[in-house]
């Protein structure tokens, strides 16, 4: 009877443990810039950790929508990261296109993650780069969360 107690624990433990938890991604807080020449060597997309839960290892793919520029030609997100199959890739190049509608550049970036058993969970984050900031001179950076009040001032 015994033995049979712990066949079942046995079973019910190995069968326990090949469930895994969901897994969470974060690609990162949607951030806003005052000029790309001032921050664009050390921005990475992604949070710390990127992906938690579910079963290591992760694999990631970050896209974005491809859309084509003035000149005709067509960008994706691989035009703008140096890897688009790292948690945390780095940016590496922007241009003032796609312009929104308060003429800055803004890219919303897709963070597909798996985990090594196929669980599948995803993210986005929108950087924004702003010329109307860059045109008060001195650049601060500054977490805003919904609800922070700000003063202009000269």
């Amino acid at each position: 009877m015994k033995s049979t107690h712990l066949l079942f624990l046995c079973c019910f433990l190995s069968l326990t443990s090949s469930l895994s938890a969901q897994c969470v991604v974060d690609a990162g807080k949607d951030t806003i810039y005052c000029s790309p020449n001032t921050l664009l060597t050390d921005y990475f997309l992604g949070a710390a950790p990127t992906a938690i839960s579910g079963t290591a290892p992760y694999t990631y793919q970050w896209s974005g929508r491809m859309y084509t520029d003035q000149n005709g030609f067509t960008h994706s997100a691989m035009d703008y990261l140096d890897s688009t199959d790292i948690a945390n890739p780095k940016i590496t190049f922007f241009e003032w296109d796609p312009i929104d509608e308060n003429n800055d550049f803004a890219y919303t970036y897709q963070l597909l993650v798996s985990d090594a058993n196929g669980q599948r969970c995803q993210d986005s984050v929108t950087i924004r780069f702003t010329q109307w900031l860059s045109t008060l001179d001195d650049c601060v950076f500054m977490d805003l969360q919904a609800g922070t009040t700000v003063s202009l001032r000269n």
